[in-house]
């Protein structure tokens, strides 16, 4: 029996998503607020590290398929959050080397807010992150070229900023720029990532005409509060290409967060990472510290937004204590993390998340976050 290449596998997966909303007739609620949308985008490549400035990634076609839910106020956060909309994108990526790095699809569940509402037009931004699929990876023997990912699997991101004018009711069109980013989180090297700017114009359709009532958001009230927190986190990296084998590396750490508005916290605290990668680099250059000495502390500043029991938080830090501070071996001293977080239950929290240094992925983090009451 002949298997389906991953390309129609992709397909066939977000076909039956279709397939499933479109079911979702039945509960007929549901299915007035779902809209398709079709956007083909003119991409190019953002070399970020000047290994990838030789990289034949410029000038390709993108093309995105979207159907997302309208949110019109039935929830407290719909409201407070201006009727968000939520849904899945269905993301190709042409590439414009595909002999070398050939094609890249990705399935992305999305969250888009919406800024400056009118009856006819109004400004979006969405933040999209899931499962990314390249065709031609890295491979020593069959296509070494590939210096950008190793793997087939990637963690797959974008955000895009977007005006939407809608020419009827069910009709819409918009224009709109955004940046996508594409690697495997250090699981498997190379791993410098392929990151692309972007820009785009899409079609967006009401699946019925049914028009959808909005519910005025209420004032925005709520209690300012000091929320502290502790957190714990792991994951596994490769050391280098010559090198296959993954190794540990953890992240923990504490801080205390403050909500501004509804659904909208500043935060700091201090990191403690212990990476085991790091003990052989300096085992490499006859530098033997320690495994206390090889513990990092940073301290970091962020921000997080909640939206029912999602969360997205954006921190960077400084290192404030390294071994390489006094090494041979030079290191970054800035690290940043994008995480995408779930409630569980009251104070507990599923983390994942991509630690970085400069665009470059240090490893992926699977961990917890607890929160501890407050008055």
């Amino acid at each position: 029996m002949k298997r389906l290449s991953i390309k129609k596998k992709i397909v066939a997966l977000f076909i039956s998503i279709l397939c499933f909303f479109g079911y979702s007739v039945k509960c007929q609620s549901f299915y007035d607020k779902l809209y398709f949308t079709f956007q083909p985008e003119y991409a190019t490549l953002v070399a970020h590290h000047k290994e990838l400035k030789a990289l034949s990634l410029y000038n390709f076609p993108n093309l995105e398929l979207n159907i997302y839910r309208q949110t019109t106020g039935d929830a407290e956060w719909e409201k407070r959050w201006n009727y968000p909309q939520s849904g899945i994108s269905l993301y190709y990526n042409g590439l414009s080397n595909k002999k070398v790095y050939g094609e890249a699809f990705s399935i992305l569940p999305f969250q888009s807010f919406t800024f400056f509402r009118h009856l006819r037009h109004e400004q979006r931004l969405m933040i999209a992150a899931g499962l990314g699929y390249l065709s031609h990876p890295y491979d020593s023997l069959t296509n070494p070229e590939n210096i950008a990912i190793g793997s087939h699997f990637n963690f797959a991101a974008k955000f895009q900023y977007s005006f939407l004018y809608r020419i009827k009711p069910t009709i819409g069109l918009s224009v709109g720029t955004s940046f996508g980013h594409f690697s495997n989180g250090a699981t498997r090297y190379p791993n410098w990532g392929i990151n692309v700017w972007s820009f785009s114009v899409g079609l967006h359709v009401k699946l019925n005409q049914k028009l959808i009532p909005f519910v005025d958001p209420p004032a925005n009230i709520f209690n300012k509060k000091w929320i502290p927190y502790i957190w714990g986190a792991w994951g596994t990296k490769q050391n280098s290409q010559s090198d296959p084998k993954l190794y540990n590396a953890t992240s923990f750490g504490f801080g205390i967060s403050r909500n501004y508005r509804y659904g909208k916290e500043w935060m700091t605290g201090i990191d403690v990472f212990w990476d085991y990668t790091d003990k052989i680099e300096f085992n490499n250059k006859q530098e033997f510290p320690n495994n206390f000495q090889l513990f990092k502390w940073g301290l970091y500043g962020g921000h997080e937004w909640s939206m029912n029991r999602f969360s997205a938080v954006f921190q960077t830090g400084i290192y404030l204590y390294q071994y390489s501070y006094f090494s041979k071996r030079k290191t970054d001293p800035i690290y940043s993390r994008v995480a995408f977080r779930y409630k569980i239950t009251n104070g507990i929290q599923a983390n994942i998340s991509i630690k970085s240094h400069f665009a470059r992925a240090d490893y992926i983090e699977w961990g917890l976050v607890y929160k501890f009451k407050h008055q």
